[in-house]
């Protein structure tokens, strides 16, 4: 409830008027089932029309702080190319979408993705004023929930369902994941 109260105050600061759905969005992006391993600290990102972006994301792991640096074709791109250097557990961006939760100017983004790590396929949800941090907020509820997954694969001796298959990452194309070889 607290996580919830201090999202609503951040909400508060950034809009002028905070209404129903604003509300909505925020309860359903605070209720997660999987256990929170990787929490956003911070990001910064260069963007521009003539120039490649680039991203700086710093995520929290049991009080201790990771940053890592990633290009790619869009801040999007560079942003999540960090959480996957961050978290060294590689993932293949399968779905992304954006969507507005409510109007003008100051209005929540939404955004859903799915990845996938040979193992199963998680979805993410992120909400945020800024659609660059709602992205990243989904990229970790889905991080988490397959870190979450793999770790009771590992207790309970399973088998990956499939070998990874990353023609398909739709970060591999548009960032630097390519050029370092697909190390995450």
């Amino acid at each position: 409830m607290k996580s919830l109260f201090a999202e609503f105050k951040n909400l508060a600061d950034r809009k002028k008027t905070v209404g129903d759905r604003d509300l909505m969005a925020l309860v359903e992006s605070t209720t997660q089932t999987s256990p929170v391993v990787w929490e956003l600290d911070n990001f910064v990102v260069n963007s521009g029309n003539l120039m490649t972006s680039t991203a700086c994301v710093t995520l929290k792991k049991d009080g201790k702080k990771y940053q890592e640096v990633a290009r790619g074709t869009g801040p999007v791109y560079a942003s999540l190319r960090a959480v996957e250097k961050i978290i060294r557990h590689p993932f293949s961006l399968e779905d992304y979408n954006l969507q507005a939760v409510t109007e003008h100017r100051d209005a929540l983004g939404e955004v859903f993705v799915k990845i996938s790590d040979g193992h199963g396929i998680y979805r993410g949800r992120g909400v945020s004023t800024d659609v660059i941090e709602a992205s990243i907020l989904s990229c970790l509820a889905a991080v988490n929930r397959m870190l979450d997954e793999a770790s009771l694969s590992r207790s309970d001796a399973l088998k990956p369902t499939s070998v990874p298959n990353f023609a398909n990452d739709m970060l591999s194309s548009h960032s630097d994941k390519r050029k370092e070889g697909g190390d995450a």
